[in-house]
């Protein structure tokens, strides 16, 4: 069999353009080894310094896409943190949830690597929200806010929503959807 010509090695910085295998090397591990490349991230733990491919073009891999429901186990572990900002001033405001569903789509027929406090909507994968249910609460936190501008935000905030904040000129951002406890996650019959 002959030998598969690489690519020179390439930094961490620089990502690949398929999903596939790749050789790599990481700090807890300089040797050359293989690791697998999703399309949006390196499916490890480890941090990889460096990576390489195929020069040859490689028969395509055919991925067997996989959705899976995420839940939380527990009641009132759902917090939904939507962030706001107006010049250097930032509000977030947390919607706590009783339950909720989420699917997640896959590209093996494996269960997707989740922890207790992912933020859903950065964790890798493709999610969708099913359903949020009965919000428990909602807080708010500010960032360069003085105690005038923060009492006149409660004020408005005891007659309209967090979503009416940009009546006000500020402006939507960031979404982090965080289940604080064991995750069941069930695979979706198609």
């Amino acid at each position: 069999m002959p030998e598969i010509q690489m690519t020179e090695w390439y930094s961490f910085l620089t990502k690949p353009v398929r999903a596939g295998w790749y050789e790599v090397r990481t700090i807890s591990w300089p040797f050359p080894h293989r690791m697998e490349w999703s399309g949006s991230k390196w499916i490890t733990s480890e941090e990889i310094t460096d990576w390489r491919g195929c020069v040859e073009e490689q028969p395509p891999v055919v991925f067997q896409e996989t959705t899976w429901k995420i839940e939380p186990t527990w009641k009132k572990s759902i917090r939904e943190r939507n962030h706001f900002h107006k010049d250097d001033k930032t509000i977030i405001v947390e919607t706590g949830w009783r339950w909720g569903a989420f699917h997640i789509t896959t590209e093996t027929d494996q269960p997707p690597e989740l922890e207790a406090g992912v933020d859903l909507y950065d964790c890798g994968y493709e999610v969708e929200m099913d359903y949020c249910d009965d919000g428990c609460w909602e807080d708010y936190e500010y960032f360069n806010m003085s105690e005038e501008e923060i009492a006149a935000i409660e004020e408005f905030m005891e007659e309209n929503s967090f979503l009416d904040l940009e009546e006000l000129g500020w402006i939507g951002g960031d979404t982090e959807m965080i289940i604080d406890c064991d995750l069941s996650i069930e695979k979706v019959e198609s």
